[in-house]
């Protein structure tokens, strides 16, 4: 989506844009060396997380070797590290930091002149004398009047490899309806990326996207991809109202909080389209909801979920374990609440301290050496409580094991569903096989 979203902006502009999808083409490095080598680009942009930071390295390395393009790299990690990136790999020319949509079109139109990137807001390059991070950009304040993601730039092969557990039905496209986050969480590092406060898009907007993704790509499932999708109640019922009466007919999935979800208008989400909503409940006892600041309370975990099974909403509930100080105690209370609990799916991820949070401003004051976040939430390489790496990845089987492997929860989950979703759940498990063979 982020591609898509600064591609759509980039040919608003008038440049010549084109989009490639490693992942979702199932390119090789030699695949992407020829695709490279033929079209010959000016600029190669790349998007970054924490966990690909060695891909993006080596994706670089290549575009630089083939095309003598200035490479620039976007996206959470560099924001949140943007000297690391640019000492560290010479074939890294600039990065983007924050929204990319406005920040990465200077730098191009400037490129395109002639000129260097000097006082570009919100991008660090490497110059004469030596590596410039300029000051950041002002968040764009009108969200509405960004392009829609330019979808039709991703290759069709791409789109038919996409696969999405949490939704019954595909294509699904991504969408984001907010950005921003008013809880600043221990662990996250969304404050970082987006700053202070919350910026939203207005209601019409929303659901124009979403029946542009339906008419012309054909998308029967929507990830609302937004942190939080429910801030905003009133929001909220304005979209669900306009997708009724568009008759649009997707099915989607967003991302709450326990405590912003207004349970009245269930009813009203679930006959838009709604099937499923993540909660991020992260510990089951009182010191490490504290511990991550995260401002809600078991109590409030319960109800929702309650909630959505009362009115026959999909409920996934997410847990952290591995905490700072955590003690094994801490963790089997966390499962036992879970249990407890019972969403309709449950995903127990390992604490990985990531750039821009406090968890890891604390691991660098205390002198432990960053990790290396190849690995992801299900491969620690770093632990800050009482069990070792491995003690962490077997706590995780065992949390699996604890919630999933219960009679009671297999035969309410088979009396909740139908025939027909239980067909869609032997479809979707398939498609997960096949893509986990590619």
């Amino acid at each position: 989506m982020g591609l898509a979203s600064v591609g759509g902006v980039l040919r608003e502009k008038g440049h010549r844009v084109r989009i490639l999808d490693c992942e979702g083409q199932g390119l090789s490095w030699s695949d992407l060396a020829g695709e490279l080598k033929r079209t010959k680009p000016d600029v190669v942009g790349i998007t970054s997380t924490s966990f690909t930071v060695q891909q993006v390295a080596r994706t670089a390395r290549v575009a630089k070797e083939e095309t003598g393009a200035f490479v620039v790299v976007g996206g959470p990690h560099a924001t949140l590290r943007p000297l690391s990136l640019l000492e560290g790999h010479e074939h890294i020319d600039a990065v983007v930091q924050n929204e990319g949509e406005i920040t990465m079109s200077e730098p191009v139109d400037r490129l395109g002149k002639g000129e260097g990137l000097e006082g570009v807001l919100g991008a660090g390059f490497r110059g004469g004398d030596g590596t410039v991070v300029n000051g950041p950009r002002t968040p764009i304040s009108d969200l509405d009047g960004l392009p829609f993601p330019a979808w039709d730039l991703v290759p069709p092969d791409a789109w038919n490899n996409y696969w999405d557990p949490r939704c019954n039905a595909h294509p699904v496209v991504t969408l984001q309806t907010n950005r921003g986050c008013p809880y600043n969480r221990s662990f996250c590092s969304e404050f970082a990326i987006y700053g202070k406060g919350v910026r939203f898009r207005g209601a019409s907007g929303i659901v124009d996207e979403m029946e542009y993704c339906v008419e012309r790509f054909g998308a029967r499932g929507i990830s609302v991809v937004d942190s939080i999708f429910t801030l905003r109640p009133a929001l909220v019922e304005a979209v669900c109202d306009e997708m009724i009466s568009r008759k649009l007919d997707v099915s989607w999935f967003c991302n709450s909080r326990v405590d912003s979800l207004c349970a009245d208008l269930l009813p009203k989400m679930k006959r838009a389209g709604c099937i499923r909503i993540y909660f991020g409940v992260e510990s089951g006892t009182d010191d490490g909801l504290a511990l991550v600041n995260k401002r809600a309370t078991r109590a409030q975990a319960v109800d929702a979920v309650s909630a959505c099974r009362r009115y026959g909403v999909r409920s996934e509930a997410g847990f952290i374990i591995g905490l700072p100080g955590q003690s094994r105690k801490d963790m089997l209370e966390t499962v036992r609440f879970a249990k407890l609990l019972n969403a309709d799916s449950t995903q127990f991820s390992i604490l990985l301290p990531l750039p821009g949070t406090a968890v890891f401003d604390t691991m660098v004051e205390t002198g432990i050496d960053v990790p290396d976040f190849g690995g992801g939430f299900n491969l620690p390489s770093v632990s800050l409580c009482e069990l070792d790496r491995t003690e962490l990845q077997e706590m995780q089987k065992f949390a699996y094991r604890a919630v999933y492997a219960r009679p009671e929860y297999v035969l309410g989950q088979l009396r909740m569903v139908g025939l027909r979703t239980l067909k869609n759940d032997a479809a979707r498990l398939a498609g997960f096989v096949r893509y986990m063979i590619r």
